[in-house]
């Protein structure tokens, strides 16, 4: 059955027969090679033979998708020296040949989703040198080989979705790639180099992965990664480091992991440096305290989405503490009823009002304490201000953060500088002994000249001193003048 009758070839640069329930594509009309456009989706098309678009040289869009086609043959686009758009998607195609797109340089975007592809062999696309867009999603693909995209270095956007994918090796030839997305695999795990020549990637999408841990150096090499997504893994520690070089990283997703635990030097303090950046923490085991700490820094938007009363909340974001420490902070909304001890240590405020904590019904112990005033209020009237140690806090099952320690730090530097101007007055107090003292002999003649002076040699009738050569010199106890003359001169 063919879509169109000889008249209807001569004017036709688009020729639309879509829908139309074909079971085979017939192009033999004198004209063929002036239609640019063909469409012949959502047909009943099964095989293309490999002669098929011989007089359709000049076409630039072919659209394929929503057949029945099952395999492609090695020459059937040997002759679309100028296609541009090629659309496969939703058809059954299971295996393609390694010379199925071969030369096809002029192709930028081929879409293959919704197939049942289950590998991606070494040379698929193979002097596709314009090649800029793939769509693989939706397949059964469980291993892109290595060279896959070995001679498509212009690739930018590569979407793999949906698929049983383990292993990221073919990213490797891949330079100047700026969107990836790998949601919907069975990746368990990230080499720390795989992202080593993607150092133009913007977003990277690896949710819905069986990720458990994150390695330091991971994201290393994505300077320019702005989006990275990471939900709806199995993450419980987010390890060392994984973020250090995201400078332009604005939204994280990490929702749906199991994270209990993180470190908030290694995991965030240089994200710090960005100007302002989302972090998703819906569905997550955080601790109280962890997200107190990280809605105080600067430039960091905490982003929820579900609000569960029935647990701890902070702002609204749900957590599984039962102590919080406010120590040095700035906020004043909470929503925490499960919580039963509130710490708010190193603050500004000289006085607490009750109904800041209204909805706190398990409160048992709350403590102020201020450089003005110590006051303490709670729900429950019956209880006072207690002040709570350190070991109060490790028996709550209360995590703190490093940097809270900020005051007993400075009193270790001020400690240190305490040495440091000891041991300065020491050194030099020694340099100026030696100084004065250049010499054992002379030493000895300064104190010998001091106990003279002190207690001068009794001899009767004389005065004895040490002249000016430290000889021993005797001056005649009559002789008043010469005494007093002598004892000015060591004065001076």
């Amino acid at each position: 059955m063919a879509c169109f009758s000889e008249p209807t070839c001569f004017y036709k640069q688009k020729l639309d027969c879509s829908s139309r329930n074909i079971t085979f594509v017939n192009l033999n009309c004198e004209n063929s090679r002036t239609i640019k456009v063909l469409n012949y989706s959502n047909n009943a098309i099964s095989y293309i033979k490999e002669d098929t678009f011989e007089n359709v040289t000049n076409l630039q869009h072919l659209y394929l998708n929503d057949n029945e086609i099952s395999r492609i043959e090695e020459h059937t686009f040997r002759s679309l020296d100028n296609i541009r758009y090629l659309h496969l998607s939703n058809n059954n195609i299971q295996n393609i040949h390694r010379n199925s797109f071969k030369n096809l340089s002029n192709l930028v975007f081929i879409d293959l989703e919704d197939n049942k592809l289950s590998i991606i062999n070494d040379g698929t696309f193979i002097n596709c040198n314009s090649l800029w867009q793939v769509h693989l999603a939706k397949n059964k693909i469980q291993k892109i080989q290595e060279n896959s995209f070995k001679e498509n270095c212009n690739l930018k956007h590569l979407y793999c979705s949906h698929n049983e994918i383990k292993t990221l090796k073919f990213l490797k030839n891949l330079p100047r790639l700026v969107f990836l997305d790998l949601s919907f695999n069975k990746i368990q795990e990230i080499p720390t180099f795989a992202f080593l020549q993607t150092k133009d990637l913007k977003k990277l999408n690896l949710s819905y992965n069986k990720l458990e841990v994150l390695y330091s150096g991971t994201f290393n090499h994505l300077p320019v990664l702005i989006d990275l997504n990471l939900s709806h893994n199995k993450l419980k520690d987010l390890g060392e480091g994984p973020f250090d070089y995201l400078f332009a990283l604005r939204d994280l997703d990490i929702r749906s992991n199991c994270v209990e635990l993180f470190s908030y030097g290694a995991n965030f303090g240089q994200l710090r440096s960005n100007t302002v950046l989302s972090i998703y923490i819906d569905d997550n085991d955080w601790r109280c305290n962890y997200i107190h700490r990280i809605k105080q820094l600067p430039g960091i938007k905490l982003v929820h989405f579900n609000t569960n009363e029935s647990v701890s909340n902070i702002e609204g974001i749900p957590c599984k503490d039962k102590v919080l420490y406010f120590e040095k902070s700035t906020s004043t909304v909470i929503t925490t009823p499960e919580i039963s001890t509130i710490i708010t240590t190193v603050n500004i405020a000289n006085s607490t009002n009750a109904t800041i904590f209204m909805e706190i019904i398990n409160i048992t112990t709350s403590t102020v304490i201020s450089t003005e005033d110590t006051t303490s209020t709670s729900k429950q009237t019956t209880h006072s201000a207690v002040i709570t140690e350190s070991t109060d806090r490790d028996s709550a099952d209360a995590v703190t953060l490093p940097d809270i320690q900020i005051d007993k730090s400075i009193i270790f530097v001020a400690a240190i500088i305490a040495v440091i101007i000891i041991l300065a007055v020491v050194i030099l107090s020694i340099r100026y002994y030696f100084k004065k003292c250049s010499t054992a002999s002379g030493c000895e003649r300064v104190n010998d000249d001091y106990l003279m002076q002190t207690f001068p040699p009794k001899k009767s009738n004389f005065y004895i001193t040490l002249d000016a050569y430290n000889e021993y010199e005797e001056i005649p106890l009559n002789d008043s003048d010469s005494i007093k003359e002598h004892i000015y001169e060591k004065i001076e």
